[in-house]
């Protein structure tokens, strides 16, 4: 009999797949409705010219008035004409060469003169960055967005390299070739001098914190899922829970992310804590006792805020609606925070992070030489002889299979707490420029005292561990690598709202794994509604109506060791797998100006995960009457799986109908489309039917096993819809 519909389901718009944001330019011609005139590089360098005049005249209402990512690419650009992290004679060539350029001269031939021949990784991608953002219209805003991403990650590297080469580098080498202090407030500037009030106004309203290697924290989430403050707060002087609509002053507090859950002991009461309205749980990693006073000692850390949230004394420790309703807002509580620590409270001390961070930022400058020597070397040598004693270890208790490029990820799991949580996956995306602190609640800085961030901790493993020389490295960097990439968390330098759905497959949640990530992906209206969250579990993970919710089914390619698709797992549509947690993987972010196909809206979720498709969009079939009238000659990327690896097949530019019909001839195979653009760009998913009894009245059933990608414009003009009865996809 035919599986029905669920009445009460309400068709959920899913998420955003597309967030990106205008170029400055466009931005600034929209805010002010000024056009200035000239054009290329002369029209970009005077839109520039005139944006920092009016920083510096007093008018911040256009700085004001960007968002997040706009606003950071400033701050980037700022930064790198002012020298904050580069030798002052760089810009100032940077700018010449430009000049020239709007001047008329060729850049080939600007190229062959020796000042302009070489620029290292980080002015090359300034230089990018200013031209995505000021001198072309044609830009797309995925195009710019990307940019953006990457000069993030690039500066954020560079600035820690400047600060070591800085710290480490010979005295004599500081003065020749770095003469500039790292945050002088007064300084000569490498272009007008307009730059310097720009630099200030941005410093401080960024709360004297540099942009980190993420260029924009979840930029899918709308602003009603940013909206609003925490019900409770603690106030640190007091040592007592406060509700927060009886604060009469502006509310800054700091979020506390840390772990217990797992440690919770069950064989002893609830505690009372003075000043805690409600009992709160015992663990058997820190004294839950302590933490007024311990909170108090640490006042001046937080400051200026009097205030920080955390969950043990700012949640309810029930299943009461107020704590559910602060479960579902952790989006806004984390995310308008003043500032996000991390309290890593099994950690001793910094000194094996600093230095590894170090040493691996070294490589960075390896391009870059002195004499002939290279400067990473040089900073290698000083590492090595000014370094002190350091902990055997990068973290207490954290262990690793020698063999760095197969790290055992269960047994790093049972030593660590905190990388390995499915709740500090999310906060952590709310907020990665999180700060670290350990056990005594002391901020990992480098040597100068810069606060070091956590995606700029991830910005130089990304941009510098392709260049580590194993010979010169030691057991700190090796901690730190391995580290890394068992916590998976490079795609937070390039946020996309279904990495944490992938990712929580491999994190520790005791239970109700939806509460613990659906804020950060913004699906939190289920949770209102729901309630037991564990009644319909798809392979055990997450909540059926959580999913629903999402409504979301892009981008995500199965890896199987021969491709067979089980009947009693369902789920194949969907970014995590209940037998092996990695492995599923994430491909082809958000397209600009895409949008779901139309019969998309149709589909729905049964309560084990099957999806139910009533109708789709055909763009390739093996099936005669789906397949007639369409472009057999259609070109596009395809991913299928492997019958002798792990690893899938990625083929690209192939025939999308003959790749159909050579996979496994006898099964009838569709190219459904997903998501599509105006430019007749599309990407959707290769359903593989499932044979069953002919005499069966039951739907037709398919399993995903593979992803297709259209991306040549205009190949495609209309997809057509087919309304088939229903079809389940397991």
């Amino acid at each position: 009999m035919q599986e029905q519909e669920p009445a009460e389901l309400v068709r959920p718009q899913g998420i955003v797949l597309d967030w990106a944001r205008p170029a400055l330019r466009t931005e600034y011609e929209r805010f002010t409705g000024k056009r200035v005139d000239g054009q290329g590089w002369s029209q970009a360098l005077m839109i520039w010219d005139a944006l920092q005049s009016e920083v510096c005249e007093g008018n911040t209402a256009f700085v004001e008035h960007l968002n997040t990512s706009q606003r950071n690419s400033l701050r980037l650009l700022v930064d790198f004409w002012t020298a904050q992290y580069v030798h002052e004679s760089v810009p100032k060539v940077l700018r010449r060469a430009m000049t020239l350029q709007a001047a008329g001269n060729p850049m080939e031939e600007i190229n062959q003169q020796p000042q302009f021949s070489t620029f290292d990784d980080y002015s090359t991608a300034m230089y990018q960055l200013f031209g995505f953002e000021f001198l072309g219209a044609d830009k797309s805003g995925q195009a710019v967005q990307d940019t953006r991403i990457a000069a993030a990650r690039t500066a954020a590297c560079q600035r820690i390299a400047f600060e070591t080469y800085r710290q480490h580098a010979p005295e004599e080498l500081v003065r020749s070739q770095l003469a500039n202090n790292l945050y002088r407030s007064q300084a000569q500037l490498a272009g007008d001098h307009n730059l310097g009030a720009t630099l200030a106004y941005l410093q401080r309203s960024d709360n004297d914190l540099p942009v980190g290697g993420t260029i924009e924290a979840c930029p899918w989430l709308t602003e009603g899922k940013r909206k609003g403050l925490p019900h409770y707060l603690w106030d640190i002087h007091q040592r007592r829970t406060v509700r927060v609509e009886g604060l009469s002053n502006e509310v800054t507090y700091v979020f506390v992310s840390h772990t217990w859950g797992r440690w919770k002991r069950s064989d002893v009461p609830y505690v009372s804590i003075p000043g805690v309205p409600w009992p709160v749980p015992r663990n058997t990693r820190f004294d839950v006792e302590s933490m007024p006073e311990a909170l108090e000692s640490q006042a001046e850390m937080f400051m200026p805020a009097r205030y920080i949230w955390l969950d043990l004394f700012c949640i309810p420790q029930d299943r009461s609606p107020l704590a559910k309703q602060e479960i579902a807002n952790q989006a806004a509580i984390v995310g308008r925070a003043y500032r996000a620590v991390a309290w890593l409270n099994y950690v001793e001390d910094w000194s094996g992070l600093s230095f590894a961070l170090q040493l691996l930022a070294s490589f960075w400058l390896d391009s870059e030489s002195l004499d002939g020597e290279s400067i990473g070397h040089i900073i290698r040598y000083a590492l090595r002889r000014n370094s002190l004693p350091t902990n055997a270890r990068l973290w207490s208790g954290f262990s690793h299979n020698n063999d760095v490029l197969k790290p055992h990820f269960h047994e790093f799991e049972s030593s660590d707490g905190w990388f390995t949580s499915l709740w500090t996956l999310q906060e952590l995306y709310l907020r990665p420029d999180m700060l670290l602190c350990n056990r005594s609640w002391e901020i990992l800085k480098m040597p100068s005292g810069m606060p070091l961030t956590f995606d700029t901790i991830l910005a130089v493993n990304w941009c510098a561990r392709e260049r580590v020389n194993t010979a010169e490295s030691n057991q700190h960097l090796e901690d730190l690598l391995v580290l890394l990439m068992c916590s998976g968390l490079d795609p937070l330098l390039d946020p996309n709202p279904l990495d944490p759905l992938l990712l929580g497959s491999r994190r520790h949640c005791s239970e109700r794994r939806a509460e613990a990530i659906m804020s950060v992906i913004g699906a939190t209206d289920w949770y209102k509604e729901v309630t037991d969250p564990e009644q319909h579990l798809v392979v055990n993970q997450y909540a059926v109506e959580f999913l629903r919710e999402l409504s979301c089914f892009d981008n995500v390619f199965l890896r199987r060791d021969d491709g067979i698709i089980q009947l009693a797992v369902a789920g194949t549509m969907f970014p995590f797998d209940a037998r092996e947690p990695d492995s599923k993987s994430l491909l082809w972010g958000g397209t600009s100006d895409s949008h779901d196909h139309t019969s998309v809206a149709s589909w729905w979720i049964a309560d084990d995960g099957r999806v139910m498709m009533p109708e789709f969009g055909i763009v390739a079939s093996t099936e005669s009457e789906l397949d007639e009238g369409l472009d057999q000659t259609l070109v596009a990327d395809v991913v299928l799986p492997s019958g002798d690896s792990r690893e899938c097949q990625m083929e690209t530019d192939a025939n999308l109908h003959q790749r159909l019909r050579d996979l496994a001839p006898s099964f009838m195979k569709h190219a459904i489309c997903i998501r599509e653009s105006g430019r007749g760009i599309c990407k959707g998913v290769i359903l593989m039917e499932i044979k069953t009894d002919p005499f069966d009245d039951a739907p037709t059933r398919y399993a995903k096993f593979g992803d297709f990608r259209v991306s040549q414009p205009d190949q495609i003009q209309d997809i057509e819809t087919w309304e088939v009865g229903e079809w389940e996809v397991y």
